[in-house]
């Protein structure tokens, strides 16, 4: 299949999109191919594409990130490095799928946390919400609270309000 070569700005929003992945403990060349397979995977211009990437999955290892492309779902699934560290030879482990948005049952809100600016003259909270997408045959989470860093909860934040208006018909 034809790839394309990734300019530096769609290098730095894949980059962005699939977050921190020490805990795999990929060779620089699985990182460069795993950008790669990414992008082969979305396809297309990224300009309309939300991105979020999940927390590893404690119990497989897995990262998983999700992202939103018209009326599709899409996931890429990056598993955890199999051979010892700094493995030449070690194969990237990925699957993924894309699904329409048709598929989602609903979403169910969990949790939000509820942030007050300290200081400033803005008096809006900042709202972290915790969903699950409900399919028919299986259930996600996406978190806005347990994400470390400002981005990362932006991130799911607004990944969070493009799947509510995909699922509402105007997104």
């Amino acid at each position: 299949m034809a790839t394309r070569e990734l300019d530096e700005s769609t290098a730095t929003l894949l980059q962005s999109a699939i977050g921190p992945i020490e805990h795999l403990r990929l060779t620089h060349a699985e990182y460069t191919e795993l950008l790669y397979t990414l992008a082969w995977f979305v396809g297309g211009s990224f300009e309309t594409v939300a991105f979020v990437a999940e927390q590893p999955e404690a119990s497989t290892g897995e990262h998983r990130v999700y992202w939103l492309r018209g009326k599709t779902f899409g996931c890429l699934i990056i598993g955890a490095h199999q051979g010892p560290e700094g493995d030449k030879n070690a194969k990237l482990l990925v699957s993924g799928y894309v699904r329409p948005i048709s598929d989602i049952r609903n979403i169910e809100l969990q949790d939000v946390q509820i942030d007050w600016p300290r200081w400033g003259t803005t008096r809006v909270p900042e709202l972290l919400p915790t969903v699950q997408v409900h399919f028919n045959d299986m259930t996600l989470t996406v978190d806005a609270t347990s994400r470390t860093n400002e981005f990362a909860r932006s991130q799911a934040t607004a990944f969070i309000e493009r799947l509510q208006s995909a699922l509402a018909g105007s997104g």
